[in-house]
C-alpha cells in the first residue's frame, strides 16, 4: 500500500534543510534533533545514511512520522549501510521519484536529482560498504547489494550538480588520508575509489557524506584532474553525543552550513527563509513575525509608546532581524483605500529570537502565539 504523502513539503522547494549524520535506530536521536531543528525554524530534514528505519515492524516510522507531523517537518533519508532493502523496495516510487514509506517520511533513491530554489541541482549517490565487504561469510556480516558498481554510476548520470549526497568520502582528503587504521575499519579502498568516480563527472560545489562516524569539512581540488574548480567535502558524525556535530543546516541559496549541536537551540538571525512563528524580543516591545502568515505585529512593552504597527499587517520584506542589532522590516498597505504605499519599522536593539507555536485557527484575532 502507498502512504498518502505530506502535500505541504517538498525536497525540491526547501529554503534550508536540516541535516543528520549516522541515526542507526535511535529514535531519541532523532527527536532531540528534530525538535532542535524545529526552534530554528527548519522543516525539511535529510539523513545522509545509515538511518535505521526499515527494519522488522515498522513501529518506529509509525511514532517518527506523528512527531514530524505535529512540528510540519518532513523527513528524507538515503541508504547507506545495514539497510533492509528487501523491505524497502515493498513501497513503490511516487510520482516526484520518491518512495514514501509514511506521509512525512520519503526514501530518496539512488541516482535521483532535483531541482532546488535559485537554479541549484541537487543529487543522491547511495550506499557505502561495510567494514566487513568482501568477507567470505556474505549475506550475514557482508552485504554486496550495499556497494556502489558501474551500473549505478550510470543510473546517477554525468550532467552537473551543485549538491551531491553521497554515503562515502572521495580520495584524497587529509582529514581522512591521515587516520588509515580509523578509516579503514569503515570502508575497503573501493568504496572510495567508486567515490572519486561518481564525484568527478559531476563536480559538485557541495559533496555531503557520513559514514567515517566523525565530522570533516575540507575543499577537493579538482586542479589534479585539470579543471580549476573545487567541492567543499563536509562529513557529518555520526549519533549519541550531545556534542558531535552530527547535524547542521543547509542554505540552499548560499550553500553556506551551520553545524551546532543537537540540543543548541540558539537563534541569532532571522533572514525571513525559515519557517514557523517567532518572538522577537527589543528592549521596549516584542514583536511576531510569522513566516507561515507572512505577517508582523508589534506588541509594545510596558511603558513603551503605541505606534500604527500595533496590529497584524502583511509582511514585505526582512531587511535585519539580528540579536544586538536594531531590526528593520517593511510591510504592506491595507489595500486600495489605504493611502500609504507600504509600512516599516525600525525596532530597538533586538535582546533575543524564539521560535514559538502559532495560534489555533480559532484565536487568529489574537497576534501572539503560544508557546509549545
Amino acid at each position: 500500500m502507498r502512504p498518502e504523502k505530506n502535500q505541504t513539503r517538498s525536497l525540491s522547494t526547501a529554503k534550508r534543510i536540516g541535516l543528520l549524520g549516522d541515526t542507526p535506530g535511535d529514535l531519541k536521536h532523532i527527536f532531540i534533533v528534530s525538535k532542535t531543528l524545529w526552534a530554528r525554524g527548519v522543516s525539511t530534514l535529510l539523513v545522509l545514511g545509515d538511518s535505521g528505519f526499515m527494519w522488522p515492524g515498522h513501529r518506529d516510522l509509525d511514532k517518527l512520522n506523528q512527531r514530524l507531523s505535529a512540528r510540519g517537518q518532513s523527513l528524507y533519508w538515503v541508504c547507506g549501510n545495514p539497510e533492509n532493502l528487501s523491505s524497502l523496495h515493498k513501497f513503490p516510487f511516487g510520482d516526484d521519484g520518491l518512495r514514501w514509506v509514511r506521509p512525512n517520511i520519503a526514501h530518496v533513491p539512488h541516482g535521483y536529482r532535483t531541482g532546488l530554489p535559485a537554479g541549484l541541482t541537487f543529487a543522491a549517490l547511495d550506499r557505502a560498504n561495510s567494514g566487513d565487504f568482501g568477507n567470505a561469510n556474505k549475506g550475514l556480516s557482508s552485504r554486496p547489494q550495499e556497494s556502489i558498481t558501474d551500473q549505478n554510476l550510470k543510473v546517477r548520470g554525468r550532467e552537473h550538480v551543485d549538491v551531491l549526497i553521497r554515503d562515502d568520502a572521495p580520495k584524497p582528503l587529509p582529514a581522512l588520508d591521515s587516520q588509515p587504521a580509523e578509516t579503514d575499519r569503515f570502508v575497503p579502498e573501493t568504496g572510495r575509489q567508486y567515490s572519486d568516480a561518481g564525484l568527478m563527472p559531476v563536480r559538485p560545489k557541495l559533496y555531503l557524506g557520513r559514514h567515517y562516524h566523525q565530522n570533516v569539512d575540507e575543499h577537493f581540488d579538482y586542479g589534479a584532474f585539470g579543471d580549476p574548480a573545487e567541492a567543499r567535502i563536509v562529513l557529518l558524525a555520526m549519533n549519541g553525543s550531545p556534542e558531535a556535530i552530527s547535524q547542521a543546516i543547509l542554505d540552499v541559496r548560499t550553500l553556506k552550513l551551520q553545524f551546532f549541536g543537537r540540543t543548541d537551540t540558539t537563534v541569532t538571525e532571522l533572514t525571513g527563509r525559515e519557517a514557523g512563528c517567532w518572538r522577537v524580543t527589543t528592549l521596549g516591545s516584542s514583536h511576531i513575525l510569522d513566516f507561515d502568515r507572512w505577517s508582523a505585529t508589534r506588541i509594545p512593552g510596558k511603558g513603551a509608546s503605541t505606534t500604527f504597527n500595533d496590529r497584524e499587517r502583511p509582511l514585505l520584506s526582512i531587511r535585519t532581524c539580528r540579536v544586538g542589532e536594531g531590526g528593520f522590516w517593511t510591510m504592506d498597505n491595507d489595500g486600495w483605500a489605504d493611502p500609504m504605499e507600504h509600512y516599516w519599522h525600525s525596532s530597538s536593539e533586538i535582546q533575543s529570537i524564539e521560535r514559538i507555536a502559532p495560534a489555533p485557527q480559532e484565536q487568529d484575532s489574537s497576534p501572539d502565539c503560544a508557546t509549545p
